[in-house]
């Protein structure tokens, strides 16, 4: 009886093995281990970082696998440093710097992957505790490995941050600088970046004005240009030519003082979106942009109607646009009584147009520009305001049209007033068009602070007279 029960026993536990070993193998295989590098690679760069680099731990095939990916986002590189109690003071970020430079020392130098080529790389040194000649070093080791796309923002000061290499780098097709305070560029004396399409560059100083011209047209392939507070003392014409330029921002890159005798010029045929902010040069960007679809100017600032006259010049040049975006300031233009009606262009394309009027230390505007502007785009079909101040003509009387704009009568079918607060002045607004908007279908509430009852609102503008019976109210 012993004798059968041992048996017994010992065949149970030799079918138990069987089936632990047959799950194993089922389960445990390692398909993607056996996947080709390359796929491996493609795979681990829509991770973030900090899992990329914690593959390591799955067998030695991985060890050094991410390492060689062509992709590397760093803008939050605290994730792969951090160890508890490293938070807080000044020493610690210190340390915890130290270990992220030295880890990427590891990376970028690593004999594992100096031939292989990086798609894409991102960092953000956000602290003074980055040593700026191994940033410098970085990007020299980036170049040699033809770098494609190179988003860096820097806070630790050098003047030669930027090795010229940079600028005959043939792989570049992104480049993306924010150097949060002012970094001279130092340019080589030929430049060719062939590839690049975008390039975007924030507190930059251009000490050459020559090669800086230089620098820009030596892009023959680039779609995208925004310049964010750069600056160039002594210049008295800003060139642009970039026959396959889409986008154009320059923002907060002008002084006042150097504006008065500056003229902004653009050649760009295919320039199909603009965005300007900051004081606004005496001539404005003159050239020809029959393929403008969007133009934005809420930022842009001026203090003297002469260089809002240069501004009309180059409205006149926007008349196939479809999205406006501008502020007060600009829009005066349309206000100024020396300025006819029949001087602009009929904006047929245009179908959206938002105005920003938030600007409460100047004098509080009259609509007489806005409605000179609906007169001029007869297909308007959404019209945004940014915070309703036409106090002169409420003051207790109703606002009233002489003439309805024909946008009014056939087009206009969304209304949005933003950064509401329930005054009288954006209720008597909304009455207006809802009184001459045929057929409008939208009207939006978006809220701003001290907003009155929401109940009380929608229940006043359903009580206005409509010349449209499908329109409805949301209060967001």
């Amino acid at each position: 009886m012993a004798t059968r029960n041992k048996k017994k026993k010992k065949l149970i536990n030799s079918q138990s093995r069987n089936i632990v070993n047959n799950n194993m193998e089922d389960v445990g295989e390692d398909r993607i281990s056996k996947l080709p590098e390359p796929l491996i690679h493609h795979v681990l760069s829509f991770l973030p970082i900090k899992y990329a680099v914690s593959t390591t731990i799955l067998s030695k095939r991985w060890k050094n696998l991410w390492i060689s990916m062509p992709v590397f986002d760093f803008l939050d590189w605290r994730s792969i440093t951090y160890a508890p109690g490293t938070e807080g003071g000044d020493f610690k970020l210190h340390q915890e710097t130290n270990r992220f430079m030295d880890f990427l020392d590891n990376t970028l130098f690593s004999n594992n992957n100096a031939s292989s080529t990086i798609q894409r790389f991102h960092l953000n040194c956000d602290n003074e505790h980055f040593d700026a000649s191994r940033v410098r070093e970085w990007i020299t080791a980036l170049i040699k490995r033809k770098v494609g796309e190179l988003n860096l923002m820097v806070n630790c000061p050098r003047s030669n941050l930027v090795p010229v290499d940079l600028f005959i780098c043939e792989s570049l097709t992104i480049l993306d600088f924010d150097f949060g305070k002012e970094q001279v560029l130092e340019f080589p004396q030929s430049i060719s970046l062939p590839k690049l399409k975008v390039l975007r560059l924030s507190y930059v100083l251009f000490k050459d004005k020559a090669l800086a011209q230089q620098f820009f047209s030596n892009c023959p392939t680039l779609e995208e240009l925004v310049l964010c507070r750069c600056r160039r003392n002594d210049l008295d014409v800003l060139f642009f030519s970039a026959p396959r330029l889409k986008f154009f921002a320059l923002k907060g890159s002008l002084r006042e003082r150097f504006c008065y005798n500056l003229r902004v010029e653009i050649d760009a045929p295919n320039l199909t979106s603009i965005e300007y902010g900051g004081w606004l040069p005496r001539d404005f960007l003159a050239g020809n942009f029959p393929s403008l679809v969007e133009a934005d100017f809420c930022h842009a600032r001026d203090n003297k109607v002469i260089t809002l006259d240069s501004l009309s010049k180059f409205v006149r040049l926007c008349s196939n646009i479809k999205l406006l975006k501008t502020s007060y300031k600009c829009f005066q233009i349309f206000g100024i009584a020396n300025v006819p009606l029949t001087s602009f262009p009929t904006f047929n394309n245009l179908v959206r147009l938002e105005v920003d009027y938030d600007y409460p230390h100047f004098p509080l505007p009259s609509m007489n520009s806005l409605v000179k502007f609906l007169h001029l785009s007869p297909n308007l079909e959404s019209l945004v305001i940014n915070q309703v101040p036409f106090i002169q003509e409420v003051n207790g009387y109703e606002l009233t049209l002489n003439t309805t704009p024909h946008c009014l009568l056939l087009c206009l079918n969304s209304l949005e007033l933003r950064n509401c607060k329930g005054l009288p002045e954006e209720m008597e607004f909304a009455r207006l068009f809802l009184k001459h908007a045929q057929v409008l279908q939208l009207v939006i509430f978006r809220r701003g602070i001290s907003l009155n009852s929401s109940c009380e609102i929608i229940q006043q503008l359903q009580n206005y007279p409509r010349a449209s019976t499908h329109c409805s109210f949301q209060l967001l």
